[in-house]
């Protein structure tokens, strides 16, 4: 089976899986750049280029193709660039969503004096729903997915970003993980999360979402630290930061391109 594998650094995941552990029977080609250089990719049909050379340059670190056809390979897997807990949190920074536990005693102040003013505004959960599909088709995987899907019939499989490794709890630059975490709306944010990705793409014909692994999470909504031990640059010559939250490491990448492969057969209808 010959795949394409699309997206940012999260990508690294799987080229050092495989690095490790070749899946027997795949062949996987790469067309992956930092976030600040894939969005510099040009689509027309089925057919993805470099459009910068910045992105040029990230693409030959890596040895990838500058051009690649989608519909020349048995299916295209998207990784990373559409939404994720950072941002399903960038939503309940200044709101509460309605029906989440943190809501209730909001709730409860509403029904009060008619000058009362409430720490933080309520949403509803349609309208935080609302917000989170629309981020979803409009971030890049979203765009060239529909672009995609227009030209070619190819199967389609997205990968999520990651939760964020449950250190980023001991750092101070996030505090709104904390505070969701501390108000019990983790289970909320995750299942709203699923939910808006699942709504998204519901109308794109031969697509598959894997979720992210359950025995990498933890607290609902982050991902466990083991997991996120030795996660490497795309250019495989350098490890991530030592305080990096955002990337995992070969046995995340393991798990995910075995949910990857799986799905690719189901699409496909071969075992």
């Amino acid at each position: 089976m010959r795949l394409c594998i699309v997206g940012s650094s999260h990508v690294a995941m799987l080229m050092l899986a495989e690095r490790e552990a070749p899946t027997p029977g795949l062949e996987l080609t790469f067309f992956a750049a930092p976030a600040g250089w894939i969005g510099d990719v040009e689509a027309s049909g089925s057919i993805l280029r470099a459009g910068s050379e910045g992105l040029r340059g990230r693409l030959d670190m890596i040895g990838a193709p500058h051009e690649v056809d989608l519909d020349s390979f048995d299916g295209a897997v998207f990784v990373g660039e559409t939404i994720s807990a950072f941002s399903a949190v960038s939503l309940v920074r200044q709101h509460a969503v309605s029906g989440w536990p943190s809501a209730a005693p909001l709730i409860d102040k509403a029904g009060g004096p008619a000058d009362t003013v409430l720490k933080r505004p309520l949403m509803s959960r349609a309208a935080y729903m609302a917000a989170l599909v629309a981020t979803a088709r409009d971030n890049l995987t979203g765009r060239l997915v529909a672009g995609l899907r227009r030209a070619s019939d190819r199967p389609v499989v997205l990968v999520p970003q990651p939760f964020p490794a449950e250190r980023i709890l001991k750092s101070k630059d996030n505090p709104v993980f904390q505070r969701v975490r501390r108000a019990g709306d983790g289970a909320a944010l995750a299942e709203s999360l699923d939910a808006a990705r699942a709504l998204a793409f519901a109308d794109i014909p031969r697509l598959a979402q894997v979720p992210q692994p359950p025995e990498t999470i933890i607290r609902q909504f982050f991902t466990r630290d083991d997991y996120a031990r030795g996660a490497m640059r795309l250019s495989m010559d350098q490890a991530q930061p030592r305080d990096d939250v955002l990337h995992t490491g070969a046995a995340y990448g393991r798990l995910v391109m075995a949910q990857v492969t799986q799905a690719m057969q189901d699409l496909s209808g071969t075992r």
